[in-house]
C-alpha cells in the first residue's frame, strides 16, 4: 500500500487511482513467466505505480499533433497538480478503458492512439467537459457503438476514432459539438444515415466518414457547414446525386465520393468552388458530360472520375488547368478526339484516359507534358503513327497504348524515356522494325509488341 496514502487530498486520491485503474486495465494481469509484473506490455511505463515520484513525473509523451502542427508539452498536469494531458500513443496498451478513467474530469487531452485497446468506449467519457483533443484512432479492437454521450464535450475541437471497429450509426448528438474543427470517424463498420444535424458544425474544417457502410443520401444540410475544408465520404454505400448546396462551402479544398453508388451529373455549382484542389468521383455510377465550366477550377490539382458512365468529349477548357497534377477519366464512354489543349498541363504527372471510346490521333502538343509518369490511353479507338514527341517523357514510368490501332512505327525517340519500366503496345497496327534506341532503355522490366 502506498504509505502516503493518508496525506493526500481527496482529489490526489481520485487522480491517482483513476491513472492506476488505466496502468491495470491496460496491462495483462499478474506475473508472467520471467515475474515481471502485469504492466511489461507496455513500451514505456518510467515510474508508473511508483509511491516515490508525483504522478506528473510517470512516463508520458511530451508531445502531440494537432492538424498544423506538432505541439511539444513539458509536463501532462497544471501547475497545481491536476492531470491535464493523457498521452501515451504507440505505446502498446492492451485492453479497456475502465470507466474510472473518466473521473480525470480536468483533462484537455486524451491521445491513446495505436494501441491495442478493446472493448467499448465508455458513456462517461461525456463528463469530461473541458475535453479539447480526443484520438483513439487505429485501436483496431474498440467496438460497440459511439456513444451519444460525445455530444456533451462542448470544448472539443478534434475528435478522431479512425481505423478501429466501432459500429451502428452516428449519433445525431455529434451535432452539439458547436466547436468542433475535425471530426473524423473514418474506416470503422458504422452504418445509417449521416445525421443531418451534423450541418450545425459551423466551425468544422474537416468532416471525414471514410471507409464505412453508411447509406442514404448526402443530407442537404452539410451544406451549412461553412467552415468546412476537408470531406471525405468515400468508401461507402451512399446513394442520390450531389446535392446542388455544396457549391455553397467556398473553403472546400477536398472532396472524396468515390467508390460510393452516386447517380446523377456534374452539378454546375460545383464549379463555383475555386478554392476546390481535389475532387475524387471514381468508382460510382455518375453519368452526364464534363461542363465546360470546368475551365474555372484553375486551381485544382487531383481530377478523378474513373469508373463512371461519363459520356461526350473533353471539353478544350481543360488547357487552363495548369495545376492539374492528377487526370483520371479512364473506365467511362468519353469519344471525340483528345484535345490538344492537354498539353497545356504541364503540372500533370498521371493521365489516365484508357477504355473509353476517344478517336483520331494522338496530338504532338502532349511532348509538352514532361513531367509525366503515367500515361495510358489503351482501350480506346485510336488511330495514326506515335508521334515522335514521346521523346520529351524523360520522367516517365508507364507508357501503355495497347487495344487501339496505332500505325507506322514505333519512333526511335522511345530511347530518350530513360526511366520507363513498362511500355505496352499490344493489339495496335504498328509495322516496321523495332528501333534499336529500345536497347537503351535500362530499367524496362515489361514490353508487349504482339499483335503489332
Amino acid at each position: 500500500m502506498d504509505p502516503n496514502f493518508d496525506n493526500y487530498p481527496d482529489w490526489r486520491l481520485k487522480q491517482r487511482f483513476a491513472l492506476a485503474t488505466l496502468y491495470f486495465s491496460t496491462t495483462t494481469t499478474g506475473t508472467t513467466s520471467t515475474g515481471q509484473d502485469g504492466g511489461q506490455e507496455w513500451k514505456k511505463k518510467t515510474s508508473w505505480m511508483t509511491y516515490d515520484n508525483h504522478e506528473c513525473d510517470w512516463y508520458f509523451s511530451k508531445q502531440y499533433e494537432t492538424a498544423s502542427s506538432i505541439v511539444t508539452v513539458e509536463s501532462p498536469c497544471r501547475e497545481d497538480g491536476v492531470y491535464e494531458l493523457l498521452l501515451l500513443p504507440e505505446n502498446n496498451l492492451h485492453g479497456t478503458l475502465a470507466p474510472e478513467v473518466f473521473w480525470l474530469e480536468s483533462l484537455k487531452i486524451i491521445d491513446l492512439m495505436q494501441n491495442s485497446l478493446e472493448g467499448s468506449l465508455p458513456s462517461h467519457i461525456g463528463r469530461l467537459a473541458d475535453l479539447r483533443h480526443l484520438v483513439l484512432d487505429k485501436n483496431f479492437n474498440l467496438t460497440g457503438r459511439i456513444p451519444s454521450e460525445l455530444g456533451l464535450l462542448r470544448n472539443i475541437s478534434v475528435l478522431a476514432i479512425a481505423w478501429t471497429s466501432l459500429a451502428g450509426s452516428l449519433p445525431s448528438e455529434l451535432g452539439l459539438l458547436s466547436s468542433v474543427k475535425d471530426l473524423v470517424f473514418s474506416w470503422n463498420e458504422l452504418t445509417g444515415r449521416i445525421p443531418s444535424e451534423l450541418g450545425l458544425l459551423r466551425e468544422a474544417e474537416a468532416l471525414l466518414l471514410s471507409g464505412n457502410n453508411l447509406t442514404h443520401s448526402i443530407p442537404t444540410e452539410l451544406a451549412e457547414m461553412s467552415s468546412l475544408r476537408y470531406l471525405g465520404l468515400d468508401s461507402n454505400r451512399l446513394t442520390g446525386g450531389i446535392p446542388s448546396g455544396l457549391g455553397q462551402l467556398n473553403r472546400l479544398y477536398y472532396l472524396a465520393l468515390s467508390e460510393n453508388q452516386f447517380t446523377g451529373v456534374l452539378i454546375p455549382e460545383l464549379f463555383q468552388i475555386s478554392s476546390l484542389r481535389e475532387l475524387s468521383l471514381f468508382d460510382n455510377h455518375m453519368s452526364g458530360t464534363i461542363p465546360t465550366l470546368i475551365g474555372l477550377w484553375t486551381n485544382v490539382n487531383g481530377f478523378l472520375l474513373n469508373k463512371n458512365n461519363f459520356t461526350g468529349t473533353i471539353p478544350t477548357q481543360v488547357g487552363l488547368l495548369r495545376n492539374m497534377k492528377d487526370f483520371d477519366l479512364q473506365g467511362n464512354n468519353f469519344t471525340g478526339p483528345i484535345p490538344s489543349e492537354l498539353g497545356l498541363l504541364t503540372s500533370t504527372t498521371l493521365l489516365l484516359l484508357n477504355q473509353n471510346s476517344f478517336t483520331g490521333t494522338l496530338p504532338s502538343q502532349m511532348g509538352q507534358l514532361s513531367g509525366l509518369y503515367y500515361l495510358d490511353i489503351s482501350s480506346n479507338q485510336m488511330t495514326g503513327p506515335i508521334p515522335s514527341e514521346i521523346g520529351t517523357f524523360e520522367t516517365l514510368f508507364l507508357l501503355n497504348m495497347s487495344t487501339n490501332a496505332l500505325t507506322s512505327t514505333l519512333p526511335s525517340e522511345i530511347g530518350l524515356c530513360q526511366e520507363l519500366l513498362k511500355l505496352d503496345l499490344d493489339h495496335n497496327q504498328l509495322n516496321g522494325p523495332l528501333p534499336s534506341e529500345l536497347s537503351l532503355l535500362r530499367n524496362l522490366s515489361l514490353f508487349h509488341w504482339s499483335n503489332s
